[in-house]
């Protein structure tokens, strides 16, 4: 009869069946999970029969449907570029630009600063606090020295300003009518312009001379 596509399907799906098939078969015979590269596991997502917990079947369960029956047996680190993901809220999230120089501060090496670039900014952001923060990812070059889940901060630099004023972010006011500071003994409200901030200072723009 002719191939008609119900048959080419059928006849597909009996191949990969028997791609399956060879590949279990060749698993009892030498029932070890080989690494494709050196590493270290992170994640174990396989475990013996009789060990499992419930939690641990759903968890495999809905891996292997949502992957057409198949599941990872274990998560592999090979080495090789290193990323730090760090949250970034939609108020300054419009600054940041992929390929954009960044410094990260370890916990276990204060004294040092490695240079990655932005490499990803996600689109979808997680409210905390009634403000949306969005996650950005940092990749820098491999280094020996570095350990899966190392604690640290990072700063992007998004401009440089040089020679401008600037005052500390706590000693600036905000009302109805703008920004505003105190001065002198007498306290005197006076309105301010300001401009890029670090987090810390932000520069006076206007309303202000050293």
């Amino acid at each position: 009869g002719p191939f008609t596509s119900a048959y080419q399907l059928k006849y597909s799906q009996r191949q990969d069946a028997a791609a399956d098939l060879a590949e279990v078969m060749g698993f009892i015979a030498d029932p070890v999970v080989r690494a494709p590269a050196d590493g270290i596991v992170s994640a174990l997502n396989a475990v013996a029969v009789g060990e499992a917990s419930s939690a641990s079947s759903a968890s495999a369960m809905a891996a292997a449907s949502s992957k057409g029956g198949e599941s990872a047996a274990f998560t592999l680190l090979t080495g090789g570029a290193i990323k730090m993901t760090v949250s970034v809220d939609e108020l300054d999230i419009s600054s940041i630009a992929l390929g954009q120089s960044a410094a990260i501060t370890l916990d276990a090496f204060p004294a040092e600063k490695f240079k990655p670039a932005v490499t990803h900014i996600s689109n979808i952001g997680q409210s905390a606090k009634s403000i949306a923060a969005f996650e950005v990812e940092l990749t820098l070059a491999a280094d020996e020295r570095l350990m899966q889940g190392m604690n640290g901060s990072a700063t992007i630099l998004v401009e440089t300003l040089d020679g401008v004023l600037l005052l500390p972010v706590g000693a600036i006011n905000e009302d109805a009518e703008g920004a505003f500071v105190y001065l002198g003994d007498e306290l005197v409200k006076t309105y301010i312009e300001t401009g890029l901030s670090d987090g810390e200072n932000v520069v006076i723009a206007g309303g202000l001379s050293e």
